[in-house]
């Protein structure tokens, strides 16, 4: 019995000392690559390969954080390798007509070298552009390397890839912050080799959330960050899209063509929509997914699958297309006095999210997302305004949670309403998966 005692402690002694030896540190284990999976239905806050500035119209800002004024393969060039060096870029392709600051500290942004563009160990493609941290030993020891992203609404997942000119550093730390104050660490980062970079991701899910990188070399290193992206939160498990429409493959409709004098073109610039002088109203069917129909119903609108809005480059707005719903404005040229637009979605069996594209014809724009649930009245859902720097577009995305909805989309034609013409360039209904 005593001999049996013994033999089960020392069993116990044996578990409890692998369980401590078996438990992970808070640094990366460099031999693999770090995942974390992206939420089905995420969207991307931020895109950043650090080519262009986020602005519109793009700006490539080639001499950010570089003495010389130009993009430097070299690293000798640092603007702050004497003293420190401070700036915010506005990223403009937020979530929900939200911006993302980024503070950049001791830090270049070096868009064009391709030294160490390529793939990753995991066949991961690596951007031209980066960011590159000055190593702590510059400014007399004094340096701080970093680079911090102000409050996003909800981060589940940070992707990056990471290099470095050496392995002797203990390289890039990312923390997280609720109040913009106080950091807790996530994790620490170091490329693999110096002749690739590495891949990394982290799970975040915090709410109003703010992300810094900071450079832990103490051993005067150089660490460049590329390809970052910042995800939002997704669907819960097992829901489906019961919605997902870009208009690219409707036909035109809903435009006098040709305006007389004017060669018809594809882009849209020739067509009048034909609510400009009288009203309109037709609708299209569609079924997306298991035998749900889906109706559009449009009163004074038109359909273009092709135009992309004059407005630029749409791949700064995240998913913006080129196909679009129009919903046409009273203007002083118009014989239709009464022109009252609006796009009507027919109710779906359930609805946990509602993902869609607006963009304006001018600089700023002003309209209201209605919604009817078990075939009530409408009421006023969401009142947008898109700002002037947003005249390519916008991407929103709202969290319903509903059952039976119906949408109906219109332009605000109040006090203080704009003149500009909004269109819908496209549409993603959620369902939570229990219709």
């Amino acid at each position: 019995m005593t001999n049996k005692k013994h033999f089960f402690r020392a069993i116990t002694i044996l578990l409890l000392i692998l369980g401590f030896t078996s438990c992970k540190s808070d640094d990366v284990d460099n031999s693999s690559i770090l995942t974390a999976s992206v939420p089905s239905g995420a969207a991307l806050i931020v895109n950043k390969n650090f080519q262009t500035s986020g602005a519109w119209p793009s700006v490539s800002k080639l001499s950010i954080g570089y003495s010389s004024k130009t993009d430097s393969c070299g690293n000798d060039h640092l603007a702050s390798s004497d003293a420190p060096y401070t700036w915010t870029e506005t990223y403009f392709n937020g979530v929900n007509n939200d911006t993302v600051m980024i503070t950049y500290k001791d830090a270049a942004v070096n868009t064009g070298c391709g030294l160490y563009s390529g793939l990753t160990a995991s066949a991961d493609s690596i951007t031209k552009g980066y960011v590159l941290f000055n190593k702590k030993s510059a400014q007399g020891g004094a340096a701080a390397p970093s680079m911090i992203l102000s409050k996003m609404a909800y981060v589940s997942t940070v992707q990056f890839t990471l290099t470095a000119s050496s392995l002797n550093g203990s390289g890039i730390t990312l923390y997280k912050s609720t109040d913009g104050v106080t950091y807790t660490k996530v994790a620490t980062y170091n490329p693999t080799t110096t002749t690739i970079g590495s891949s990394f991701s982290a799970a975040i899910n915090e709410v109003n959330v703010y992300l810094k990188f900071a450079s832990e070399d103490s051993k005067n290193e150089y660490y460049r960050i590329h390809d970052l992206k910042v995800w939002s939160k997704g669907v819960i498990d097992g829901s489906v899209l019961y919605v997902d429409d870009n208009f690219q493959k409707w036909k035109l409709k809903g435009y006098v063509l040709p305006v007389p004098g004017v060669t018809a073109n594809k882009t849209g610039t020739s067509y009048v929509p034909l609510a400009w002088s009288s009203e309109v109203e037709y609708d299209t069917t569609i079924t997306y997914y298991k035998g749900v129909p889906v109706t559009y119903m449009i009163h004074d609108g038109a359909i273009n699958p092709d135009c992309y809005n004059h407005h630029g480059d749409v791949s700064l707005v995240y998913g913006l297309t080129t196909g679009y719903l129009e919903m046409p404005l009273v203007k002083s040229g118009y014989a239709n006095t009464n022109l009252s637009s609006s796009i009507t979605i027919s109710a779906v069996p359930s609805v946990s999210l509602l993902e869609f594209w607006i963009a304006v014809t001018g600089m700023s724009g002003h309209y209201q997302v209605y919604k009817s649930v078990d075939g009530g009245a409408y009421t006023l859902y969401k009142d947008i305004t898109v700002p002037k720097y947003a005249g390519i577009g916008k991407y929103f995305r709202f969290y319903v949670n509903e059952k039976n909805v119906s949408f109906k989309f219109t332009t605000y034609t109040g006090t203080g309403a704009y003149t500009t013409t909004p269109k819908l360039f496209g549409l993603k209904i959620w369902s939570d998966g229990k219709p």
